[in-house]
């Protein structure tokens, strides 16, 4: 009998954990390796918790998929080859030194033309014969809004009224701040917030403004007028051509988002302030301690002095700043240096004693170690963010125009240094690598971001998978949260039509007040000339009195004459 009792309530264990499992289906059409990295962290967690999983990403099969055993994954397998040939002449060079109304084209560019191979791979077809041939039916929609919406996002209509959650891992901007129950342009005010691809600081002079703001502008109006209408051609072409027939446009969609998992933090953006809907969870890709193999230790604890963690691929340098670097390295024969993740030999005849090359390591082994004080990493989020984590102060170097944000985000906020690849020589590295380590400012505001993120009331990870649970049990929870979008104008969203009014009085009061003057003025001048001509009349009347006088009294003297005569 406790068998059987024993028995039933296993199966009713297994029953409720499968009444609980969800089917989600994760749209990544972005496929850089930054997202990868945020995207799979999150994904994978679902999967231990037996959710669902059908992944359409625009990556072939990497090591990242080898931790999920039930996924179903959808591969996209033009992207990458495709942007690699359309890209790969163009040199970091080339794009460190184009202008930043260039590099808009070149970003958005790159997004048409993700989206054309999405379209044109067998995997889109696939992912299509599920919603049309298969009709499955999902509990939730997973979409990266990295960079905004895409050609994937049109997928969601065709899988009924699927909540949709979206995730950013990257810096929020006005694509992935989705109008949903707020404009973007009403959270990120050009005179306020440094546009994404510039490097401009947060305090802006006059012209710096006034370039901040036509660079908002021309995004605006690109997007507006040249990549939607692109990528919403290419999208009903493709449709056309298989006879499915979905809206062009992405409006009916935006109300199923039902929240975006972003990956933010105040002391990384300029932006101080979030919208409802979205939901912070910064470092969710970070992991906790990881012990490190006893050679890379015994090598780590050598040095008296601190370490410095390398970690970016060594063909980003060129020759001449990659034997900078080697050489600034001898030069600190006293610390230790570990350089990750090169994909190239950086040792040997041109490394020193104190250099260790490791390859298939992750940069959460290194930094956590109590000695390592500094890490050369580039200015992407999920490294920066990993090193602040661990206490660890960030020297970036830059690679590409997208990375100058952040990197003066850091420079701002003295939470870290920065180079520009191609800019720096091997004093301004040095001096650069001395400052990292023995500038107490920058280690004490870096050790208090990693309070931040540590210390949180809860990690990023379990808030993130609350929130998508919580979306795919309750789909409507939410809409309280997304139907206050204001229908005020851009005049009165800004209190414009009020300052108008004020300043319209304020110009009426001067305009009135130089008009008295004017008139007082008037008014005391012909006052003035009044007062001069009757003095002046006086003066004449006085004349003329005393000619009369003096004529009268000439008249009498002649009169007495000749009366005295007479006598």
């Amino acid at each position: 009998m406790n068998f059987k009792a024993i028995t039933l309530a296993i199966v009713l264990l297994i029953a409720a954990e499968q009444c609980r499992a969800k089917n989600i289906l994760c749209l990544l059409g972005v496929g850089t390796q930054t997202t990868n990295k945020w995207n799979y962290a999150l994904l994978n967690e679902l999967e231990q918790r037996d959710h669902h999983l059908t992944v359409v990403t625009s990556n072939p099969a990497n090591e990242f998929e080898d931790s999920f055993l039930n996924a179903e994954f959808i591969h996209l397998e033009k992207t990458q080859t495709f942007l690699r040939q359309r890209y790969e002449a163009l040199t970091h060079a080339e794009l460190l030194h184009q202008s930043t109304w260039k590099f808009v084209v070149h970003w958005y560019d790159r997004q048409m033309a993700t989206c054309r191979a999405n379209l044109e791979s067998i995997g889109f077809s696939e992912a299509l014969h599920l919603a049309v041939k298969e009709k499955r039916q999902y509990d939730l929609i997973i979409y990266d809004v990295t960079y905004g919406a895409g050609c994937l996002l049109h997928l969601a209509y065709l899988f009924g009224q699927t909540p949709i959650v979206g995730l950013a891992s990257g810096h929020l901007n006005v694509q992935n701040l989705l109008p949903l129950s707020v404009a973007a342009g009403e959270l990120l005010n050009p005179s306020l917030h440094p546009y994404v691809l510039s490097d401009f600081g947060r305090d802006m002079s006059y012209w710096r403004r006034w370039h901040n703001n036509a660079l908002y502008a021309f995004d605006y109006l690109y997007r507006k007028l040249l990549v939607n209408p692109v990528i919403e051609g290419i999208w009903s072409t493709n449709m056309q051509s298989k006879s499915i027939v979905t809206p062009k446009k992405f409006d009916k969609l935006l109300p199923r988002f039902k929240a975006i998992l972003a990956n933010y933090h105040p002391s990384l953006h300029t932006l101080q302030s979030l919208p409802n809907y979205i939901v912070p969870v910064p470092g969710l890709h970070i992991q906790g301690p990881q012990k490190l193999n006893e050679d890379v230790l015994k090598f780590v604890e050598s040095f008296k002095k601190e370490v410095i963690l390398i970690d970016m691929e060594k063909n980003l340098l060129d020759s001449d700043h990659s034997q900078a670097l080697l050489d600034v390295i001898k030069q600190f024969p006293n610390n230790g240096f570990v350089w990750i993740n090169a994909k190239g030999k950086v040792s040997g005849k041109n490394g020193g004693k104190n250099l260790l090359q490791l390859n298939n390591v992750e940069a959460g082994q290194i930094l956590g170690h109590d000695k390592v004080k500094c890490a050369i990493v580039l200015p992407e989020l999920l490294n920066v963010q990993e090193a602040l984590y661990h206490g660890v102060t960030p020297l970036t170097i830059t690679t590409s125009p997208e990375q100058r944000y952040l990197a003066q985000r850091l420079l701002e906020r003295k939470l870290g240094l920065n180079l520009e690849l191609y800019k720096f020589d091997k004093t301004q590295l040095h001096d650069t690598l001395k400052s990292c380590l023995n500038d107490k400012t920058l280690h004490k505001n870096a050790q208090q971001f990693s309070a931040s993120l540590k210390k949180q009331p809860n990690p990023s990870l379990e808030t993130a998978i609350w929130w998508v649970e919580h979306i795919s049990e309750n789909p409507q929870a939410q809409d309280h949260l997304l139907d206050a979008k204001s229908s005020l104008s851009f005049l009165a969203l800004r209190g414009l039509d009020i300052l108008l009014v004020v300043e319209i009085f304020l110009v009426l009061c001067a305009v009135n007040s130089v008009f008295i003057l004017r008139q007082t003025f008037l008014n005391f001048k012909n006052a003035a000339q009044k007062a001069k001509a009757k003095a002046k009349k006086s003066v004449n009347e006085r004349a003329v009195d005393v000619v009369r006088k003096e004529k009268k009294l000439s008249a009498d003297k002649k009169e007495k004459k000749a009366k005295a005569k007479t006598s």
